[in-house]
């Protein structure tokens, strides 16, 4: 498989897009929790603890959608060029 730099350029913004929705649906959920069953500095200490998960999430989710996406793009010239 040959990778270019237009497959790595797609396949970042893939990534990063993919990841960015995911993480903000966990986030609304981890804080909306946090908000709603807390109270008092609890909280808040879950309000850290919600956005270190997220932001962990994020980096691990965003390494394996950019392997995926970069292999999806090379993928999808390589059928192209054989057509």
């Amino acid at each position: 498989m040959h990778v270019t730099k237009k497959h790595r350029v797609a396949a970042m913004w893939g990534a990063i897009l993919v990841s960015t929705l995911i993480s903000i649906e966990i986030e609304a959920v981890l804080f909306g929790m946090a908000y709603f069953v807390l109270e008092g500095v609890v909280t808040y200490i879950a309000y850290v603890a919600a956005t270190a998960i997220t932001l962990s999430f994020s980096i691990w989710f965003y390494r394996r959608a950019y392997r995926v996406e970069l292999e999806l793009s090379a993928g999808q010239e390589k059928n192209i060029d054989s057509s």
